[in-house]
């Protein structure tokens, strides 16, 4: 996993919370959150997980035989409003009075997998080209990022609201 080194403590806070990764248990983890430079200028925060049957099952359900990233509705069964949640938090951004979520590195099909489970949780939305990829939007109309909203924030890490438009 990898996060920007503005989310530091969103990395030790996912370790924490959901890894029960304290620094010195690596139950889960490979070892320490490793910090470098991109040739770009940005810096990240880097941590592996170990290869563990419940981390294979995860895999089997976003990668297909040929390693590529998918989403299926198989991989989408489990989803939920803490789904969402996690998944704004981590690839979520706030933008012109819409929420927008980072999927470039899945292909169409996937996207409207994905946008087709949303709309089941009530959310109008759609999916807008990005270079090569495409990003989902999150429509600003009517009540909806009111909906989004009332559906994440009890699963949201207070700093991590900004990402809401709060």
């Amino acid at each position: 996993m990898q996060f920007s080194f503005q989310h530091e403590w969103f990395v030790e806070w996912l370790l924490l919370t959901v890894f029960g990764y304290d620094g010195k248990n690596t139950t889960f983890c490979t070892g320490v959150i490793n910090c470098y430079t991109s040739k770009d200028g940005y810096t990240h925060y880097h941590f592996g997980t170990r290869q563990l049957p419940v981390f294979t099952k995860l895999r089997l359900l976003f990668y297909n035989e040929d390693g590529i990233k998918v989403i299926t509705k198989a991989s989408l069964e489990n989803f939920t409003a803490v789904s969402l949640a996690y998944l704004l938090m981590c690839d979520g951004y706030w933008s012109e009075n819409t929420i927008y979520i980072c999927t470039e590195n899945f292909d169409l099909v996937s996207l409207k997998v994905l946008v087709g489970k949303l709309r089941e949780l009530g959310i109008v939305c759609g999916y807008k080209k990005r270079g090569d990829g495409y990003r989902i939007r999150l429509s600003s109309r009517g009540s909806n990022i009111a909906l989004v909203r009332k559906l994440v924030l009890p699963y949201f890490h207070s700093k991590m609201i900004y990402k809401l438009g709060l």
